[in-house]
């Protein structure tokens, strides 16, 4: 993919060049003018001194050229200042773009922070959920088990076993609570075997769950790809599928990562329903927001593209910094 011409650079193609391929344009034309008017100034003076029938006109035309040699003096003079002019306006102009494109770097880049800690809010909210909504009930159901089979025990009746039964697979399950929260907050294969094996696991369980076909094309070198790189590109695909589970009716997914040198590209598409992105309503496409700031967050790129009834396409591209 091409990178677009910065605004800096559209400004001195479309500007700054015509201007200075004006400026020298007409500093040659005076200077091809002041050496025709010497030269012809020249002629004039050796056909009045030789010629002896004009020796009185010769002061007449002695102060003509003295005043047409000022003339021409001027011209220049106003020439130079143009110049001068031409160059000042473009030193001003690249001052205002540089100050331009300043600003709007500051500006993306608060957006940049102001997104991070969005991202980071929502993750702890979710977070704080699922302890309190999932693990938290776990405990306290356990917790309850364990009571009860302890005033079973005391009172000296036998179903105290059932109790204790009871209490040891909510403490099971409890464990498995912990493991996939543990795995949403960074997912354990990707320490322990890659991220290839933990992609594959993702899409494994996902068309086991869904029974979407899924066709993966995977070509990573885990040597070279950066820590965060691969939990990005982790999570974008995550909230891919989650996207197409819950609102594509999709049939067919293709997921495509590649890692080229110095950057990695992600296309994943679906054969669903798809959707008009720009007539999505407030509050809707959060998903996508997510995707799309992830990337930004290490300079990378993201790209939507889907219709009513043609599916639906995501590319993202981040580049890849060597890993320590």
């Amino acid at each position: 993919m091409k990178p677009a011409l910065s605004l800096k650079t559209k400004i001195l193609l479309l500007v700054i060049l015509p201007l200075l391929f004006l400026s020298g344009f007409i500093a040659v034309v005076g200077m091809q003018v002041g050496r025709g008017f010497a030269a012809e100034q020249q002629r004039i003076l050796t056909t009045v001194l030789n010629d002896p029938e004009l020796h009185d006109v010769r002061a007449d035309v002695g102060d003509s050229l003295r005043q047409a040699t000022h003339k021409v003096q001027r011209a220049f003079r106003y020439i130079l200042i143009l110049l001068a002019l031409t160059i000042l306006a473009i030193m001003l102009l690249v001052w205002w773009v540089n100050l331009h494109e300043s600003r709007l770097a500051d500006r993306h880049l608060r957006e940049l922070v102001h997104n991070f800690i969005r991202l980071q809010v929502e993750e702890r909210r979710r977070f704080a959920h699922a302890l309190h909504d999932g693990i938290n009930q776990l405990i306290g159901a356990a917790k309850f088990r364990v009571e009860l089979a302890s005033r079973q025990l005391a009172k000296g009746k036998g179903d105290y076993q059932d109790s204790l039964g009871k209490a040891q697979e909510t403490l099971v399950e409890c464990m498995g609570e912990v493991r996939r929260i543990s795995h949403g907050l960074r997912p354990g294969l990707l320490d322990e075997m890659g991220l290839e094996a933990a992609i594959k696991r993702l899409l494994e369980a996902f068309a086991g769950r869904t029974g979407i076909q899924i066709d993966q094309q995977l070509r990573i070198d885990q040597a070279a790809m950066p820590d965060d790189a691969a939990i990005m590109l982790y999570r974008v695909l995550q909230e891919a599928l989650t996207n197409i589970e819950r609102h594509a009716n999709a049939c067919h997914v293709e997921v495509q990562l590649r890692q080229e040198k110095h950057e990695a590209m992600l296309a994943i598409s679906d054969d669903g329903q798809g959707f008009a992105p720009e007539h999505l309503p407030p509050g809707k496409g959060i998903g996508l927001q997510n995707m799309r700031e992830r990337m930004e967050l290490l300079d990378g790129s993201f790209q939507l593209e889907s219709a009513t009834g043609h599916g639906t396409r995501i590319h993202a591209q981040l580049p890849l910094s060597t890993p320590e």
